[in-house]
């Protein structure tokens, strides 16, 4: 029999989205802030459900789902260029480009606090397949609700704004080729998932991804994952601006310590509300300094 705990995303029930971004994110991290704009030679901060009254500076309960912006190094993006074009005409398998990464990190060149004139953000939903689609968030209230959620981003001034879309199945009964089950089943999960974006002429992103479990291993050990598929490109909503609430992000951001890595994920603790970073998108793996069990996080 499948194992049906919660430790399939499938039955995971209110912490589906939650989980689920953090397993697809385990091989696919980069694609999501890179899908919403940020490419090289400019890296990027990111965080998962971080509270929105340290992020806009204002009362109001709740969090977002995925908030990023732009990091750089301290000498030029042209210098850059150089140094990893460089690298990869020694080693075109791309270790010695990761060399030029980890030596200007620890030459302290990561510029700290990031600027933050441009934040984007995404909202994540994620639907369930057995032999169809569960929680396809395809109603007209479910769309209302979800345009609703972006609107709230930005109305805040929020640069870019997207939609995440993630499918994940129910684990098949095959034990001996489970893998290529798993894959199969992806497939054709995949070619009737749901449209869920709502019907806007606001230049919303709509991003879709795909995981699938086998039934012996969790979706981010063991079964098959899609890449971010771009349905529409999110557009720039709002001018890249000074706002508001920008003041208390970067000093919210100065209070962690200069990062070793262009490419970062900040992490709050559910327990003393602290941010911290690290390279995980797994918040257990960075634990809090404030001795929070990694089942609390």
């Amino acid at each position: 029999m499948i194992h049906e705990s919660a430790n399939y995303l499938w039955n995971a029930g209110q912490l589906r989205e939650r989980h689920s971004i953090a397993r697809w994110s385990f091989g696919h991290a980069n694609e999501l802030p890179m899908a919403i704009g940020f490419t090289l030679p400019r890296g990027w901060w990111c965080g998962f459900f971080l509270s929105r009254r340290f992020i806009f500076d204002e009362t109001q309960n709740g969090d977002v789902d995925f908030v990023a912006g732009p990091m750089r190094y301290s000498f030029s993006d042209e210098e850059l260029i150089d140094r990893l074009r460089a690298a990869r005409s020694q080693d075109p398998r791309g270790f010695e480009e990761l060399r030029v990464h980890l030596k200007a990190g620890q030459d302290g060149h990561v510029v700290w606090p990031p600027d933050v004139a441009e934040i984007v953000a995404c909202k994540i939903k994620t639907s369930w397949f057995d032999t169809q689609w569960h929680r396809t968030h395809e109603s007209a209230g479910a769309r209302t609700e979800l345009l609703g959620q972006m609107d709230i981003s930005r109305q805040r001034g929020i640069n870019r704004v997207a939609f995440l879309h993630i499918g994940v199945t129910k684990p098949t009964e095959e034990r001996v080729e489970t893998w290529k089950a798993s894959s199969q089943q992806l497939d054709m999960a995949m070619s009737s998932f749901p449209n869920a974006f709502p019907d806007t002429e606001i230049a919303y992103g709509h991003l879709k991804a795909g995981m699938a479990a086998t039934c012996d291993g969790l979706e981010s050990m063991a079964g098959t994952h899609t890449y971010i598929t771009i349905e529409r490109s999110p557009g720039l909503i709002n001018p890249i601006i000074e706002q508001r609430w920008h003041k208390q992000l970067r000093a919210r951001l100065a209070e962690l310590p200069q990062p070793g890595y262009l490419n970062i994920f900040i992490h709050e603790c559910p327990k003393c509300w602290k941010w911290r970073h690290g390279s995980s998108p797994d918040p257990a793996q960075q634990p809090c300094i404030c001795g929070a069990s990694p089942l609390d996080l």
